[in-house]
């Protein structure tokens, strides 16, 4: 691994499988639930953001902007 950055985006691979869009779609396990509408993941270099596909744009980018003025 290059940078934490990097590593935390592999973690949410192995935790989720994502639809084309690169959107969250279920849990990588069985019995395959739902994703979570949104996984927050932080670390020094920065912060990744990844949302459910069942999220609509309006939430995602609320939660961008509630995201931001707390860190």
């Amino acid at each position: 691994m290059n940078c934490d950055k990097e590593l935390i985006n592999h973690h949410i691979n192995v935790l989720f499988k994502h639809d084309s869009k690169d959107r969250m779609t279920v849990v990588n396990e069985p019995p395959y639930r739902p994703a979570p509408k949104v996984f927050i993941g932080s670390t020094k270099e920065g912060t990744v953001v990844k949302v459910c596909r069942h999220t609509a744009c309006f939430s995602y980018n609320r939660i961008g902007k509630d995201f931001a003025k707390e860190y």
